[in-house]
């Protein structure tokens, strides 16, 4: 009907997501007493833990069984990127002229960005795909398992080094903003609280994340 109306195509792709199952197996309905209401779900974990953990649980196959656990696992995922970047902000606010842009100074600090520049890699190809399980499983990954349990946890070795100390930071400000910026189109709340409050940035986050993506 677009089409007739005005003579052109409304869209060119067409995103259809799977057919939502509860864990064992059966259709969800509301009038077996299935289904699940998102607006119960935002309300006991967050919207953006449910938005992470839909999202995360969809692995491109046609048929996908809900399992709450996901949401619970956004909800601390959630809370785990709150905690860091207010942990950061109090390690980083004496530095003067904090840069968005990395200084590598130490094997760590190599690794670091190393594995940034893989995650950005793998990302975007999958957003443009359309595969958003698998985009969220390598954020996920990448921010809990790399950067907070490993780098942030050495890092607190190299603050102590005024040698190195404002190169740390500048790493640390860098590896956290850009993980904000990639994380936005699936939890697009916190990391856009986070930006503004504790970094004050003011931006319209969806222009900064493409411009970074393709310019990387």
């Amino acid at each position: 009907s677009g089409l007739e109306l005005m003579g052109k195509k409304p869209f060119s792709d067409v995103y259809i997501h799977p057919t939502v199952l509860t864990l064992e197996g059966k259709r969800m309905s509301k009038s077996l007493g299935t289904g699940v209401d998102p607006l119960d779900l935002i309300d006991k974990h967050g919207a953006d833990a449910v938005r992470f953990g839909i999202t995360y649980q969809n692995t491109g196959v046609q048929d996908m069984k809900f399992d709450e656990n996901k949401i619970l696992a956004g909800k601390k995922f959630a809370n785990k990127i709150w905690n860091m970047s207010r942990f950061l902000m109090m390690n980083i606010s004496d530095a003067n002229g904090l840069k968005a842009e990395p200084d590598p100074q130490t094997d760590e600090d190599k690794k670091i960005l190393k594995s940034l520049e893989s995650c950005i890699k793998s990302v975007n190809p999958d957003l443009d795909n359309y595969k958003f399980g698998q985009a969220t499983q390598t954020l996920y990954d990448f921010v809990w398992h790399e950067f907070a349990d490993i780098y942030i946890e050495k890092s607190k070795e190299q603050l102590a080094n005024e040698k190195i100390k404002s190169s740390t930071q500048n790493n640390l400000f860098y590896v956290l903003t850009t993980s904000l910026k990639l994380l936005h189109p699936f939890m697009p709340y916190i990391p856009v609280r986070i930006l503004s409050h504790y970094l004050q940035y003011c931006f319209i986050i969806i222009v900064i994340f493409n411009c970074f993506i393709k310019n990387f």
